[in-house]
C-alpha cells in the first residue's frame, strides 16, 4: 500500500518554496533535511510592511484628495476622534446638504433615547411646604434665568408675594408651582414635586375658565406660567416639550390689554415678570430657527402657530420702562431675522437689496459692540452699576456669542475679524468662574476646535453645576460634543454650512431644547 498522501504542501516547504512531496504525516523532505514539519493544517498569514496586494479588507476606497489630505497631519500629533455612528451618520448628511448649491433641506436626523444623565432622583423625607418655600427663597429663585443674575432681578420676592396675595385660583397655581420648582431644586425628580405640579396646573387651568379681570390676576397667570415653564425646563427631560407651551399661552394672556393699566398703575412687579418672559421668548426664537418638527414625529407641539406672534405693544412699554433691559430682545431678534434672509440674500434679492442688507449687517455688528459690550448705558451714556447690568453672570460672553452667530450666520460679512472675537471669547470664558447662561455656553463651545479651548468649555459648565443656584446643563454638554464631532470628522479642505450645522445637531434632540 502506497504511503497517504494530502493534496497541499506543509508549511516548512511552502515557508522554503521547495516542492513537497506531501507525506502523512511528515514529508519526506522535512525528515531528510532534519527540520519539523509544520503540517498542512490552514495558518493565519498576516500582511508584511512592506506591502500586499492581496489585502482587499483594507482597501482604500476614498477619494485620492481625501487621501492626500490625512496624510498633511503634523508631525507628533496623534488625531483621535470621540464619534458614534450617529455622528457619522449626520456628518454625511450636512456635507450633502452643505455641497448643494440649490439650498437643499436638510434631512432632519434625531438621536432617539440619547442618554441624558437627569439629576439624582431621590425621595425627599416628609417636611413641611414652609421648608420648600425658604429654600425657593435661598436657592431655587436664583436659577431662574432672566436679564439679570443671581438675586438682583428680585423675581424670588415677587413670586412668593403673588402666591401669599389672595386664595385665588390663579395666586393658589403660583404657590404651588413655586413649591413644585423648589422641591425639584432641592430633591431633584420626586414625587411630591409631580403633585405639586399637577395641583399647579389645575388650578391655572381653573383660573383660566374664570379668565384675568384685573391686571393683579393677569402678573398672577404670568407667574404661574413662568414658573411651570421653569420647572419644565429644569427638568431636563427628553418626553416633554411644555415650556414652549406655557410661553405661548403667557403670551395670549399679555395681550389681553390689562398689562398697560398695571403700568399705568406703576405696579413694581410687572417689570421684572414680563421681561423674564421675554427672556425666554427671545430664547425660543434662536431653538425653534434650527429645531424642526418633521412629518413623523410622535410628540406634537401644540400652539406652535402664537410663537409666530410678536408683542410690540408690551415690548414698547418694557422699552420705556427700562431701554437698557429689552435692547438684548431686540437684537437677538433681529439677528435672527437676518440669518433667516440670508439664503434669500445669496440667491434672489436684488442689488439694492443686497446693498441695504449688507449694511443692516454691519449696522447691528457695530451697535452691539458699542452698547453691549462698552459697559455704559446707551439711553444715558453712564456707567452702569454693576446690580442693574444684565448678564452679570455672564457678560461679556452673551454678546460677543451674538457677535459671533451673527458673523458665522452670514460668511463674514460683518468685515470684522472674528477670529480676534473668539479669541477675545474664550479668554474670558477661562478667567469665568460660573457662566449661568447656556446660550452663550453653546455657541462660544462650538467654536472650540483645540483639546484646550474644549477642556475649558467643560471645566466652566462643571464649576457652573456645582452652584446650587444653576440647573443641569446636560442637554448642551451632549450637543456641544456631537457638534465637536462634526468637526473632528470633517476632512481638511471641506467645509460645512455653519447654520446648516447648528441645525442638524440642535435637532438631534427629540424636543426643542431650552438655552436660557
Amino acid at each position: 500500500m502506497g504511503q497517504v498522501k494530502i493534496n497541499r504542501a506543509c508549511g516548512t516547504c511552502r515557508d522554503r518554496r521547495i516542492a513537497c512531496d506531501r507525506g502523512v504525516p511528515t514529508c519526506s523532505q522535512c525528515m531528510r533535511s532534519k527540520r519539523e514539519c509544520q503540517g498542512y493544517s490552514l495558518r493565519l498569514s498576516w500582511p508584511t510592511v512592506t506591502g500586499d496586494c492581496r489585502r482587499a479588507i483594507v482597501a482604500d476606497i476614498r477619494p485620492r484628495s481625501d487621501r492626500a489630505a490625512l496624510m498633511k497631519l503634523r508631525p507628533g500629533r496623534l488625531d483621535l476622534v470621540r464619534a458614534g455612528n450617529h455622528d457619522v451618520e449626520l456628518h454625511y448628511r450636512l456635507l450633502a446638504a452643505s455641497r448643494s448649491k440649490a439650498g437643499a433641506r436638510l434631512l432632519l436626523y434625531r438621536r432617539e433615547n440619547w442618554p441624558v444623565v437627569p439629576s439624582p432622583a431621590k425621595r425627599p423625607s416628609q417636611m413641611q411646604d414652609w421648608h420648600l418655600l425658604s429654600y425657593f427663597h435661598e436657592v431655587a429663585s436664583h436659577t431662574l434665568s432672566t436679564f439679570l443674575s443671581g438675586p438682583e432681578h428680585g423675581l424670588g420676592g415677587i413670586l412668593t408675594r403673588i402666591g401669599f396675595a389672595d386664595d385665588s385660583p390663579s395666586s393658589q397655581a403660583v404657590l404651588r408651582a413655586l413649591l413644585a420648582l423648589s422641591s425639584l431644586q432641592r430633591h431633584g425628580p420626586n414625587e411630591r414635586a409631580m403633585e405639586l405640579k399637577v395641583s399647579a396646573i389645575g388650578a391655572l387651568a381653573a383660573a383660566a375658565k374664570i379668565g384675568p379681570n384685573t391686571p393683579a390676576q393677569v402678573l398672577q397667570h404670568v407667574a404661574a406660567g413662568m414658573l411651570l415653564c421653569s420647572y419644565e425646563v429644569n427638568t431636563a427631560s427628553c418626553t416633554s416639550e411644555q415650556w414652549l407651551v406655557y410661553i405661548s399661552g403667557i403670551k395670549r394672556v399679555l395681550t389681553s390689554g390689562l398689562v398697560e393699566k398695571a403700568v399705568a398703575a406703576r405696579d413694581p412687579d410687572w417689570l421684572p415678570l414680563v421681561g423674564w418672559m421675554l427672556y425666554h421668548d427671545s430664547l425660543s426664537r434662536f431653538t425653534l430657527r434650527h429645531w424642526r418638527r418633521d412629518g413623523d414625529a410622535k410628540v406634537p407641539l401644540p400652539l406652535f402657530f402664537s410663537f409666530s406672534q410678536s408683542l410690540p405693544e408690551q415690548e414698547q412699554l418694557l422699552r420705556e420702562a427700562a431701554p437698557w433691559a429689552v435692547k438684548p430682545i431686540e437684537w437677538q431678534t433681529e439677528i435672527l431675522d437676518i440669518v433667516d434672509k440670508w439664503p434669500a440674500y445669496q440667491r434672489t434679492m436684488s442689488t439694492i437689496e443686497r446693498q441695504a442688507y449688507k449694511r443692516r449687517v454691519r449696522r447691528i455688528d457695530e451697535v452691539i459692540r458699542q452698547e453691549l459690550v462698552d459697559p455704559k448705558c446707551p439711553a444715558t451714556g453712564t456707567e452702569i452699576p454693576p446690580m442693574s447690568s444684565p448678564f452679570i453672570g455672564c457678560w461679556p460672553l452673551y454678546p460677543l456669542s451674538l457677535i459671533i452667530y451673527l458673523h458665522r450666520g452670514t460668511e463674514g460679512m460683518a468685515a470684522t475679524c472674528i477670529e480676534d472675537d473668539v479669541s477675545t471669547a474664550f479668554s474670558h470664558l477661562v478667567s469665568k468662574s460660573v457662566c449661568d447662561r447656556q446660550f452663550p455656553l453653546f455657541i462660544i463651545g462650538c467654536e472650540a476646535r483645540t483639546d484646550e479651548q474644549r477642556t475649558a468649555v467643560l471645566d466652566l459648565m462643571a464649576r457652573s453645576e456645582k452652584l446650587k443656584s444653576s440647573r443641569s446643563v446636560g442637554h448642551v454638554r451632549l450637543l456641544l460634543e456631537a457638534a465637536w464631532a462634526q468637526d473632528d470628522l470633517l476632512a481638511e479642505g471641506r467645509k460645512l454650512d455653519y447654520i446648516l450645522k447648528l441645525s442638524g445637531v440642535i435637532n438631534l434632540a427629540m424636543i426643542p431644547p431650552s438655552f436660557a
